[in-house]
């Protein structure tokens, strides 16, 4: 629903659907895809942006060696996506904007904001600590 997965069972749910709180898709053989979660997409202006597309795509760049978007609260626009790198050189917002439409990613998706910092906080399963960056870099 609304790209959310969904998934019901005996084991899982008695009744109804369970809400996995994952977005994905089914292709054309019905192989099911996972691109985000529910929780990390930045709604821009009314347009749905997914950090883990972005993110593909900045992790492309020759110098960004780790990356985490997040969206951060705007006034004009509701949020804003902002990136997160670790990065091997010096780089700026209009690196990674010339880089993002290069690739094609489109311009309302493109980070609005950089901020380059040693490393990105894990969790204990590996996975990227949004709620540890937010927290330590004050993003609301």
């Amino acid at each position: 629903v609304d790209q959310q997965i969904q998934i019901r069972g005996r084991v899982v749910c008695q009744k109804g659907w369970f809400l996995t709180r994952d977005i994905g898709y089914l292709d054309e053989e019905n192989y099911l895809f996972i691109t985000d979660r529910v929780d990390n997409t930045i709604i821009f202006g009314g347009e749905n942006i997914y950090s883990a597309e972005v993110e593909a795509i900045l992790c492309q760049h020759p110098h960004i060696k780790e990356v985490c978007v997040v969206g951060k609260n705007d006034r004009e626009w509701g949020q804003i996506p902002i990136a997160i790198v670790v990065a091997d050189q010096p780089i700026d917002v209009q690196e990674i904007k010339n880089f993002c439409l290069s690739l094609n990613l489109d311009s309302y998706k493109i980070p609005k904001e950089l901020i380059v910092v040693d490393h990105i906080p894990r969790t204990a399963t590996g996975k990227t600590d949004r709620y540890t960056i937010r927290d330590k870099l004050n993003i609301s």
